[in-house]
């Protein structure tokens, strides 16, 4: 079968989150994945940017906030989200190289739902090995690496604000 996904990633965190279908996406799927970020962190986004896709124009007619819309052919201005795209393939391909195998929609999501627990714990190393996850956590999250809690910098959000600026500079 075909597999696609619909992604959203926060632009001051970086956090990911990925919605897995087994046809091309549509307004109710982007709907969906909207709502996922209400369900899980009680917090509607204030404002949604995303390309001129008819799923996202079709999403965007009863969005009570702001949305945004890239201009045509212009890649460069949604380069967050394209380059968190690039990394969520690679670890796609990495993970079927492993021999994961998905063949219905649950199955599809578990394997996406892990791409994004990778993507999101992974450390920053320009923020001090802060990762998205843990800007949006209060508590100290574990490192799976070493089977031990972070050891997070007390003032971490200054961090990852002069991280995050630094990055918009370049």
């Amino acid at each position: 079968g075909r597999f696609y996904a619909v992604s959203l990633c926060c632009f001051y965190t970086g956090m990911l989150l990925l919605r897995g279908t087994t046809h091309a996406p549509n307004a109710d799927d982007v709907r969906a994945l909207i709502n996922t970020v209400y369900r899980q962190y009680a917090i509607f986004p204030k404002e949604v940017m995303t390309d001129n896709g008819q799923c996202f124009k079709a999403a965007s007619a009863n969005f009570p906030n702001e949305w945004l819309f890239t201009a045509i052919h212009s890649s460069w201005s949604n380069g967050h989200v394209e380059r968190r795209h690039r990394v969520v393939n690679q670890k796609l391909r990495r993970i079927v190289l492993e021999g994961v195998i998905f063949e219905d929609t649950r199955e599809w999501q578990d394997v996406l739902d892990r791409v994004c627990g990778e993507i999101n714990n992974a450390a920053v190393v320009k923020a001090h090995g802060i990762s998205a996850l843990d800007m949006v956590v209060s508590y100290a999250s574990d490192d799976i690496l070493l089977g031990t809690k972070k050891n997070l910098p007390d003032d971490k959000r200054e961090v990852w604000k002069r991280y995050r600026l630094a990055s918009l500079k370049t």
